[in-house]
């Protein structure tokens, strides 16, 4: 049984900015005061000297890092966080207690991974399922997520996705095909949801930021996405990798999946894509360009593209500012020299 929590979003998110204040105040007063107590000896007139101070400040900072681990949980967990107390039952009592247990869960994946790479057989990989099955139920605290990330790293988790798709024809550059990733999610999904809930709660390494980006391949970033629910950042981040090849690379020698686990993406998330063509003056003409639509080799996709730009772009549609700025680079990639329209 897990720690039941009850917050007030509003009134949590105050009280860490005003730790922070806090926080502040003393550090830009410590060397002041450090100095002077030193210099003034036992004719300083406080009975205490510098331990309250640091203590204080030790205190803010701990309050303030268990108040954010709480509330990057809790939106986890209820993502429609609005007004009010809101109660959930947390899987760890703490944020050292779900980070050890992150990095645990971790090492027989791992080991498991270890295995298949020598042995490479159907029973091999039944074990690596069953490691990462381990994962299931704990995944809303990002600091457990963040952990079995970092324990693992970039190499071995890409690692994971690369062995599974390896002999699932082109997958790897152009993406899974909706049953391929309904038959992936069993062993793919604890890992990709661990990597977005991560990146959602901005606890990621840097590793794991462009690095990993750039190393790993267009494939296995879209499944990591079908896979999860990724933030806009992740989601448009990916899109941009993907998009931003040349047209060469996505000529129709099979479907190009990855094209289409954006596009629904994006239709369960529309603002995230109004705020890609805001942006980027260029994702417009990668996404819109008409060789894009007809080599994509899948069925009805130039409609699925149609109806995910009007929930992005029709009026009352996300932000008016951020939705106008999309007009705006659509209408100008449209215009510009050399364009394809």
């Amino acid at each position: 049984m897990g720690e039941f929590v009850g917050i007030d979003p509003r009134g949590a998110e105050q009280l860490v900015q005003q730790m922070s204040t806090g926080k502040n105040v003393l550090a830009s007063t410590r060397h002041g005061l450090e100095t002077a107590i030193a210099e003034a000896g036992e004719a300083w007139t406080g009975q205490q000297g510098v331990t309250p101070m640091h203590r204080s400040w030790a205190f803010f900072d701990e309050t303030q890092r268990d108040l954010k681990w709480r509330m990057d949980t809790l939106k986890q967990m209820v993502p429609t966080s609005g007004n009010g107390l809101m109660s959930v039952i947390f899987t760890f009592g703490s944020e050292n207690e779900a980070a050890r247990q992150g990095k645990a869960d971790a090492a027989p994946i791992a080991e498991a991974l270890r295995k298949h790479e020598i042995e490479s057989s159907v029973e091999s990989w039944r074990k690596v399922t069953a490691a990462t099955a381990v994962m299931k139920g704990k995944l809303n605290d990002p600091a457990y997520a963040a952990a079995v990330l970092s324990a693992l790293g970039p190499e071995k988790f890409r690692a994971l996705f690369m062995h599974w798709m390896k002999n699932r024809g082109p997958a790897m550059d152009k993406g899974l095909s909706p049953n391929a990733i309904k038959e992936g999610r069993e062993t793919l999904g604890p890992l990709a949801e661990a990597y977005a809930n991560a990146e959602r709660a901005g606890r990621l390494g840097e590793e794991w930021q462009g690095p990993f980006m750039k190393a790993t391949q267009p494939g296995v970033l879209t499944a990591i996405v079908a896979m999860s629910k990724p933030s806009t950042k992740l989601l448009n981040q990916v899109a941009l990798k993907v998009l931003g090849r040349p047209l060469t690379a996505d000529l129709p020698t099979s479907e190009n999946w990855n094209l289409n686990v954006l596009v629904e993406a994006y239709d369960a998330n529309p603002q995230a894509l109004q705020t890609l063509l805001a942006q980027n003056k260029e994702a417009a003409g990668w996404l819109l360009h008409p060789q894009r639509v007809r080599m994509s080799g899948i069925s009805g996709f130039e409609g699925k593209v149609a109806g995910v730009l009007d929930k992005a772009l029709k009026p009352g549609a996300g932000v008016d500012s951020v939705r106008e700025q999309a007009w705006v680079n659509i209408i100008r990639g449209m215009g510009a020299k050399d364009s394809p329209w």
